[in-house]
């Protein structure tokens, strides 16, 4: 006992800084650990919130002497565990001494920063704003109550007080729209919806029998619960999926010597759907003017927020030929097809394509596949020579190029080597045996 005698399970250091969640983060955290010490029969969080024995003059010499030591021990478990080198650890330390109860209470007022109205209504946008997506939680089977779990804590954060109802309708409204089918006719319903608190605490429930005062406020467990099968059984068969970051009209692959056909997963048209899924578009990216490479169709994408065009769903491959004859009213175009080195349609968009006639620009001929050893573009000349401009038999016709060729970047190495013109760069090598020298480069002025 003497060894631990001012430790505390689970308990982090404070650095004394007072803050917004302390109360709701550290002080509940020191609550948990002072509950599971026990000295003279009383726990050390019986002596903070004074309701241990031994306090009163009518209790024995020896209660007395157990309740002295439990304050003494209560005070030094506390202050292990602040910063010695912060302010409220110096006060504490020189105003009361070896009073615990004293200082736990002090401490719930010290350390709790009060909340400033700007932050709280940016609390309130952070809470309107948010969807499983926004906030990070992937879809999984578990992320519905992941999801349920923020909604209640930052429904309080601040002290924001979104009402049961409230938080009803966020829960439902942050879910991916391949989900909207099955909470929709929930969303429909008035409030409290379909799944109410009783009047009465459940048998289950510690307080079983006695009057609950959220009595007919919405259940946000029992509607996670009843939406969880559904949710489970959506994402094991690919329904819903997770959106990735940022989006993307449209992405061409290019043509290599390397590439097998079966390294593109070519089907029996010789046309390649791998991909296809792999980007989706977010449904704030969609309008009319957008054509699905699945169906041909407008005003939708193949993959939008995880939800599969209907087509693809169905498990239907339309031809890429077949599609790229379909014709659009103003200047619409479907996305127009690499061919590949044998002859093959290689389809090469990844996602949906949006674009006019006048968007075409040349495409370089000249891009180069990316190695597939990453450990050689360290070994690349650092200086890349300019090539000769492509011939007019070499080049590809305007009508054939593909629009997102205005989209690319190219990425130039720079000689940083010392000469004679400038004796003063440095670089740090991997080889070089003076590790002492920086990592980044310096220049010193002329």
């Amino acid at each position: 006992m003497q060894d631990k005698w001012d430790f505390l399970p689970g308990m982090k250091r404070w650095d004394g800084i007072p803050h917004y969640d302390f109360v709701k983060i550290w002080i509940a955290a020191l609550i948990v650990a002072l509950g599971s010490i026990v000295q003279g029969g009383n726990t050390l969080l019986q002596c903070a919130n004074g309701t241990d024995g031994g306090r009163s003059g009518d209790d024995s010499p020896e209660d007395q002497r157990d309740h002295a030591n439990r304050r003494a021990r209560l005070f030094a478990c506390i202050m292990n565990y602040i910063d010695p080198t912060s302010k409220i650890h110096r006060t504490a330390s020189e105003h009361f001494p070896n009073e615990g109860p004293k200082l736990f209470k002090w401490l719930k007022i010290v350390g709790q920063l009060a909340i400033p109205e700007e932050t709280k209504e940016q609390y309130r946008r952070n809470f309107d704003q948010a969807t499983m997506a926004n906030v990070g939680i992937p879809f999984t089977p578990e992320g519905i109550f992941k999801w349920l779990n923020w909604v209640d804590d930052n429904g309080e954060r601040g002290g924001i007080g979104k009402s049961p109802n409230q938080k009803r309708k966020k829960f439902l409204e942050g879910f991916p729209a391949s989900f909207d089918v099955v909470i929709t006719p929930e969303r429909m319903k008035p409030d409290p919806g379909s799944y109410v608190l009783p009047a009465n605490f459940p048998d289950h429930h510690p307080k079983a029998g006695e009057a609950d005062p959220d009595g007919g406020k919405p259940d946000l467990d029992a509607l996670a619960r009843a939406l969880y099968p559904e949710w489970n059984r959506r994402i094991s068969s690919g329904h819903i999926k997770a959106v990735p970051k940022g989006s993307v009209y449209m992405a061409n692959d290019e043509a290599c010597d390397e590439c097998s056909s079966s390294a593109y997963g070519d089907d029996s048209d010789g046309e390649s759907n791998q991909g296809m899924d792999a980007m989706a578009v977010s449904r704030g990216k969609v309008n009319a003017m957008m054509v699905c490479i699945v169906c041909g169709g407008l005003g939708h994408a193949s993959n939008v927020d995880g939800m599969q065009c209907l087509t693809a769903q169905l498990g239907i491959k339309v031809p890429k030929h077949d599609l790229a004859k379909i014709k659009y009213p103003n200047g619409i175009k479907f996305p127009e097809w690499s061919r590949r080195p044998n002859g093959k349609d290689r389809g090469g968009t990844s996602s949906d394509a949006m674009y006019s006639e006048k968007d075409k620009k040349k495409h370089n001929p000249h891009r180069k596949h990316p190695t597939k050893d990453k450990k050689k573009l360290y070994k690349k000349k650092e200086v890349r020579q300019a090539e000769p401009e492509p011939s007019e038999s070499s080049s590809e016709s305007e009508e054939d190029q593909a629009p997102e060729s205005k989209f690319a970047s190219v990425y130039h190495t720079i000689d940083i080597r010392p000469t004679r013109r400038n004796p003063h760069y440095q670089s740090y090598s991997s080889d070089s045996e003076d590790t002492s020298e920086s990592a980044t480069t310096e220049a010193s002025s002329p």
